[in-house]
């Protein structure tokens, strides 16, 4: 996905985006970043399945 994203989103806001957009499971083990609309500013999204 290329797009910006709303950074007014929370983490459940994000993972609905993973989810339903991307069609990927969010809890894997995976790094997921976003930017905002100017691009001056990341979010990133990492979940950490245990060993």
């Amino acid at each position: 996905m290329t797009k910006h994203v709303d950074f007014q989103k929370t983490i459940s806001g994000l993972l609905v985006l993973i989810e339903g957009v991307l069609k990927r499971d969010a809890y894997i083990r995976a790094l997921f970043l976003f930017c905002n609309k100017a691009k001056d500013k990341l979010k990133l999204l990492y979940w950490s399945n245990p060993p």
